[in-house]
């Protein structure tokens, strides 16, 4: 599988070796907490200590979004979908500011939404973070504006499976959206 994020710690005692796709790339000013969290729920090495991946067996390849001083995850994606083929999974742990100011998925962003587009038609499962900034995607301002990309739309389906918190059936409004 494929994990596109900012950074990770590549040196993590719980973090498998991988091919880093991108050499070059390096902390956009966030850190690697993140990265190398979310990296050890996936694919967290069994060697007794620490996290075990639900996915640990697993090979997996690396793409920062953020190389040489420059942020383009359209190309990230590119370079993930390289060496992956059918079945196989992309995880986007990104996501991108809005029409009113809150996060949304990253697809909003045409090129990035073409590169997800061109993965899936090589049978590449993309999961994309959609979920931290609380946002209902069929609100009347996503098909506004945007250069006339909607992305959100049904007809639009760029076959990514967007995923975020939802709350638990206990929880005082069950199954609602949660911004985190």
């Amino acid at each position: 599988g494929g994990d596109s994020e900012y950074d990770w710690n590549e040196d993590h005692r719980d973090v498998p070796a991988g091919v880093d796709l991108v050499p070059e790339h390096g902390d956009a000013g966030f850190g690697n907490d993140h990265g190398t969290a979310v990296l050890g729920e996936m694919a967290g090495l069994d060697n007794g200590s620490g996290v075990k991946g639900i996915a640990h067996g697993a090979s997996f390849y690396f793409a920062g979004a953020y190389a040489n001083g420059d942020y383009n995850l359209g190309d990230t994606l590119l370079a993930a979908s390289s060496p992956l083929g059918t079945g196989d999974v992309i995880l986007i742990e990104l996501q991108m500011t809005g029409p009113v100011g809150e996060y949304v998925p990253v697809e909003w962003y045409e090129p990035t939404y073409d590169a997800i587009v061109m993965a899936v038609g090589l049978g590449i499962i993309v999961v994309e973070a959609a979920g931290n900034g609380a946002q209902d995607l069929d609100a009347a301002i996503y098909s506004t504006g945007n250069g006339g990309h909607w992305p959100f739309l049904p007809e639009s389906d760029s076959g990514a499976i967007l995923v975020g918190a939802g709350a638990p059936p206990s929880f005082p409004s069950p199954r609602s959206r949660l911004d985190f």
